[in-house]
Formats: C-alpha cells, sequence, structure tokens
C-alpha cells in the first residue's frame, strides 16, 4: 500500500457513529499526552485500545483500504488553548515499513477554532478538523496537532490510530 496523505470525510456512519460515542463515554481522560518528549506532557489523553472501539477502527480501514492490518495504539486526544502539540513523527516501536496513522475528529469545529493538523508534505497539508473526518497518511511522515484559538471555548477532540498494513 502506498498512501502520502488521504483525507476522508464522513468517515464513520451514524450508527457506527452512535456507537464510537458510546465507546468515547467509557473511561477517563488525563492530562498526559504529548507529541515527542514524555517530559512536557501538553494535553489530555484517554486509551482506547481496550475498548470496541479497536473493532471499529480495525474493521473500518480494512474495508476501506482492502487490506488486513494490525493497530498497534488507539487513543483519544484532547486540546485546548494553550495546549499545542509538537512536530513529530509516529513511533511504533518496530520498523517503519507498512505503517500509517489516522487522526480522526470527533467534534463539530468551526474555522475560527483553529486547531489544525499539520502534515509535513510538500508543501505542508493543513486540514481543519471537521467533525467525522479522518486523515490517513504515512506514519513516517512529521505532523503536529495545533492548538485551538482563544476563540473556542472547548477542546480540540481527535482519536489517533497508528498501523500497520500486514503484507
Amino acid at each position: 500500500m502506498s498512501i502520502m496523505i488521504e483525507i476522508i470525510d464522513k468517515f464513520f456512519t451514524n450508527e457506527e457513529l452512535d456507537y464510537l460515542n458510546l465507546e468515547m463515554d467509557k473511561g477517563s481522560w488525563k492530562l498526559s499526552g504529548y507529541s515527542n518528549n514524555p517530559n512536557n506532557k501538553t494535553f489530555w489523553f484517554k486509551d482506547i485500545i481496550n475498548t470496541e472501539a479497536l473493532t471499529l477502527f480495525t474493521n473500518k480501514i480494512q474495508h476501506g483500504i482492502g487490506c488486513k492490518i494490525v493497530i498497534d495504539h488507539l487513543y483519544a486526544n484532547g486540546q485546548a488553548h494553550g495546549q499545542c502539540g509538537e512536530w513529530h513523527i509516529d513511533n511504533y516501536n518496530k520498523p517503519a515499513i507498512n505503517c500509517f496513522t489516522i487522526v480522526y475528529f470527533l467534534k463539530e469545529w468551526l474555522p475560527e477554532y483553529g486547531g489544525h493538523l499539520l502534515v509535513k508534505t510538500s508543501p505542508i497539508t493543513s486540514i481543519l478538523p471537521e467533525f467525522n473526518k479522518a486523515v490517513l497518511f504515512d506514519g513516517t511522515l512529521e505532523h503536529i496537532g495545533l492548538e485551538p484559538t482563544m476563540h473556542c471555548k472547548s477542546q480540540r477532540e481527535s482519536i489517533g490510530c497508528k498501523f500497520r498494513v500486514i503484507v
């Protein structure tokens, strides 16, 4: 599978969204998320790999790309104004062959809220974090989740899914 970056609008169906929302209500957020340096814990984090969201994401991705996958990390990020990430590549703790990332956006969002996902392509790709949008890209590309602006009174919520294609 060869892909640089793909933006997918309306990633989940309404039924899948209802199911995902039920799963997201489980567990609790911790101020332990970081992009690059574990000493710089800058945003909210919720591990969801041990929920039914794992099955939902696995099935959706496998159907979409037509390949078997293994999800290594599945988690939610929450960022408020002042909680900017850092440029990073995703660390799969394995050789980065056939490794991909999906960033999925969970909330309704206005352009003035900021919080864009930037991916270092040529030129840099900037994606507004719109509801039910997924961004699929090569996990070795540098990227950053920007913080919301001061005009946003809630947090920017996304799900990070790091997976490998089985060849």
